[in-house]
């Protein structure tokens, strides 16, 4: 264990509350304060915040943010969109569709996509093109009649807000992260231990308070020990377990928050809602 440590933790405490720090400088002190710390988890997380998450990896609730499905389509010399529902795809692909509302991107990317123009950002996933061609096959073999449109473009649609509000997510489990070791290792004075590290990081990350760091006089006197212990079931003051994050499309799949027949458009394809068999009434 490095005493540069002390010295990084105040600096992140300094720069988490300062708001011309961007939160990158700060989240580069904890992957050098995780690689110090031989702590996996903040190195690890700190670095996909700042890379991005990749396929596989998991992803924090806070970057599960609320997305509207929509389809593009040419019909006749028209295009045209529409929110959808996940249920309108073959269910062979609704796999694909998992992501829907999930923030992979980096945290430079995502600031920047907050500070643009508009109230809505769009995103598409590798399989975008995929399911446009899946959905467009899925039609026209429930109605042969409807050759005159072709799915071109499948995306979600996130608000701007959202995006800062992930970058905010961010910001404050930095605080929190900062917070909880300050208090464990005698308000800073003492090199954070990996197991104080990964402790404040599961508290600020997470939200898990399952256990806890205390220090003990060790046995050879005067320096101190870490020790993780488990929260007594007893406990009347012991956190409740948060909340899971909704589903990440949860909100498309609300009766009536959908706009009903996919790619609407009256006097052309008023019976697409029934070439797909919906169970929604038209």
């Amino acid at each position: 264990m490095n005493t540069r440590d002390t010295d990084l933790l105040a600096e992140i405490r300094r720069d988490v509350i300062d708001s011309n720090v961007p939160i990158e400088d700060i989240l580069r002190k904890c992957v050098i304060m995780g690689g110090d710390a031989d702590s996996e988890n903040l190195r690890q997380w700190a670095s996909r915040e700042l890379r991005g998450y990749g396929e596989g990896e998991q992803v924090p609730a806070y970057r599960h943010v609320r997305a509207a499905l929509k389809v593009k389509a040419q019909v006749g010399p028209r295009v045209i969109t529409q929110q959808v529902a996940v249920e309108a795809f073959p269910e062979h692909v609704r796999e694909y569709l998992n992501d829907v509302g999930v923030m992979r991107e980096s945290i430079s990317e995502i600031r920047r996509e907050a500070s643009g123009e508009g109230d809505l950002v769009q995103f598409r996933s590798s399989n975008s093109p995929r399911l446009a061609a899946v959905l467009d096959a899925h039609i026209k073999e429930k109605e042969p009649s409807a050759a005159f449109q072709k799915i071109i473009d499948v995306y979600w649609e996130v608000g701007r807000s959202n995006l800062h509000g992930v970058a905010d997510q961010v910001r404050t489990s930095l605080a929190e992260f900062a917070a909880v070791l300050t208090v464990q290792t005698k308000e800073g004075r003492d090199a954070p231990t990996t197991q104080q590290v990964d402790h404040a990081f599961r508290i600020a990350v997470h939200g898990d308070h399952s256990s806890v760091i205390i220090q003990a006089p060790s046995s050879s006197g005067g320096s101190s020990v870490s020790a993780s212990v488990a929260a007594s079931a007893n406990h009347n003051a012991a956190e409740p377990e948060e909340e899971k994050a909704s589903k990440l499309w949860s909100v498309l799949r609300k009766p009536g928050t959908i706009a009903v027949g996919l790619l609407t458009l009256i006097g052309t394809i008023a019976g697409l809602g029934q070439w797909l068999k919906w169970d929604w009434p038209f």
